[in-house]
């Protein structure tokens, strides 16, 4: 019935202006919402913006769900159903083996008051999204595996599905990429690039494997792994005296 309706064209690029336009303003709304609740010392303002990103991910994935199989399409499209090939396999254990190695070096990133003095003069807008707190940390924990699955599930599941459909799969790694990017805006220019490439990584992964979960597993991994850094950097409790990084 959506098919009938929109077309699949016609489908495609509402998604693509949804997730480069809308989203990319309730990115910049929540963040000075975010502003103006740790000026008046709100201790609940990181968690709410950390839950609010939670529910809204997750309503985006479901809604798309539900929109996916109203149009008739299977599940394999999406990338939701593993691949066992033997180049599925090889490209998905290169994956997985880049993966280890990038969290370990965030790991000893992490442990390291060098690093983290260098991870604290680069965090720009970063710093005030990045968990403060154990609770945050928590909170910012639930993001991340969240946003392995439901970002993934967006951009390089219906998005790149759609573009590829419309336009072949290298047109639709390349838009997705840019698209994911954008998405991240309320980072800045430097966190569009960042974001950007990685959605580049991540949709040449899914391309190679032709599924969702290495990705998936990948990017909560590296969220995750990220976030402890970020929380060791600005988090004076873990050892790490945050006058110390600042006055150095």
């Amino acid at each position: 019935m959506i098919m009938t309706l929109l077309g699949l064209e016609t489908l495609t690029w509402i998604l693509v202006a949804l997730l480069t336009i809308a989203v990319p303003l309730m990115g910049r709304a929540d963040l000075r919402s975010l502003r103006q609740a740790l000026d008046h010392g709100d201790p609940d303002a990181r968690p709410r913006f950390y839950e609010r990103a939670v529910l809204f991910q997750w309503g985006l994935t479901l809604l798309l769900a539900v929109i996916w199989v109203a149009t008739g399409r299977g599940l394999g499209e999406v990338g939701l159903i593993p691949r066992f090939g033997f180049w599925a396999i090889f490209f998905g254990a290169l994956a997985i083996a880049a993966t280890v190695g990038f969290v370990w070096r965030v790991r000893r990133a992490t442990n390291d008051p060098e690093q983290l003095r260098g991870v604290r003069e680069q965090l720009d807008t970063l710093e005030i999204v990045a968990p403060h707190t154990d609770r945050e940390l928590t909170r910012f924990g639930w993001l991340s595996i969240t946003a392995g699955i439901c970002e993934e599930f967006i951009y390089r599941g219906i998005l790149m599905g759609l573009l590829a459909s419309s336009l072949g799969i290298w047109p639709a790694i390349l838009i997705s990429s840019v698209v994911f990017g954008i998405g991240h805006s309320y980072q800045g220019p430097v966190g569009v690039l960042r974001t950007g490439l990685v959605g580049l990584v991540m949709a040449i992964v899914v391309a190679l494997t032709g599924s969702l979960f290495i990705a998936m597993a990948a990017h909560a991994a590296i969220d995750l792994s990220q976030g402890r850094m970020l929380h060791a950097a600005v988090d004076p409790q873990l050892g790490i005296d945050r006058e110390a990084l600042e006055a150095a």
